[in-house]
């Protein structure tokens, strides 16, 4: 609420020609002083007025003030005013008979659209100062439907969605949906037929993961995989390259029940010291053999 600063400034003497009537800011500065419209003996005057207020309230064109002071000397305004007075009041509230309502209210010298149920709880705000609306549903649950359209959410800047759980799916029932996105308190549920992903770079970081399918097809131009200890067990291990280069600084060990290397060219091992042990008997074929 605005309050009038008493002895500010010095208010005209009461005379014959002195009045106070309620006027319209139609130009001017607060500053300088701004120009009102005000009728007197039946005709519409311009007068320039100060503001009798504290200088933290501006008036703008439009404004209904009340002026206080004379045809030939100094005018004031002495505070806003309502035009129309209980009238203009009714006109901002509207009522139905269960008892819902839409009103402008102020708060905190703000002007705000409420619309608010039976209970006066607030259902929808809207505050023209900051142009933030809020929808709110104090009981029960609020839909968004459109059986035969679209729904776009559109933001220029950010699109927040909280709540204890977010549900996404596709289809119009649950026995419908082919794809469904999850998002729990601690947890995260994907379920599609497909999916497919495209990104410049993706970086993955877990703790643990566990990745099971009937079928892993990877196409890679070039990998590089870093392990402090790889462990591969499976039914069968086929290898195919044009060349195949492993490097064991240690040991290299191979646990077989039979072992054949089959050799299209030229087979050369070298070693520092070699060894070959055979419970039974060793064969030796070939047309040449050199020993030494």
């Amino acid at each position: 609420m605005l309050k009038v600063i008493e002895n500010q400034l010095p208010m005209p003497e009461a005379s014959a020609d002195s009045f106070i009537r309620p006027g319209t800011v139609v130009g001017g500065d607060s500053c300088s002083g701004v120009t009102v419209a005000v009728s007197i003996g039946g005709a519409l005057r311009k007068v320039t007025a100060q503001s009798a207020l504290s200088a933290e309230r501006a008036f703008k064109t439009g404004d209904r003030v009340l002026v206080a002071g004379a045809d030939d000397g100094e005018c004031y305004i002495l505070g806003p005013v309502r035009s129309g007075g209980p009238a203009r009041r009714r006109d901002r509230s509207l009522e139905t008979d269960e008892g819902a309502s839409a009103r402008i209210v102020e708060q905190a010298g703000e002007e705000r659209i409420q619309v608010r149920d039976a209970e006066e709880r607030v259902l929808f705000e809207y505050c023209p100062e900051t142009r933030c609306g809020t929808l709110t549903m104090p009981l029960g649950d609020l839909r968004l439907s459109a059986p035969e359209g679209d729904i776009d959410l559109v933001a220029g800047k950010t699109l927040r969605c909280r709540g204890e759980a977010v549900h996404l799916a596709s289809g119009m029932s649950e026995e419908n949906q082919r794809s469904k996105l999850s998002l729990e308190h601690d947890s995260m549920a994907l379920r599609s037929a497909s999916l497919s992903m495209a990104v410049d770079r993706a970086t993955v970081a877990a703790g643990e993961t566990q990745v099971c399918g009937a079928r892993l097809v990877v196409t890679m131009d070039q990998a590089r995989m870093v392990y402090r200890k790889l462990e591969t067990v499976a039914e069968r291990i086929v290898q195919r390259a044009r060349d195949l280069y492993a490097h064991v600084e240690d040991l290299q060990q191979t646990r077989a029940g039979r072992l054949r290397t089959l050799v299209a060219g030229a087979l050369h091992l070298k070693s520092g010291h070699a060894s070959v042990t055979a419970e039974e008997e060793v064969k030796i074929n070939g047309q040449e053999i050199h020993l030494g």
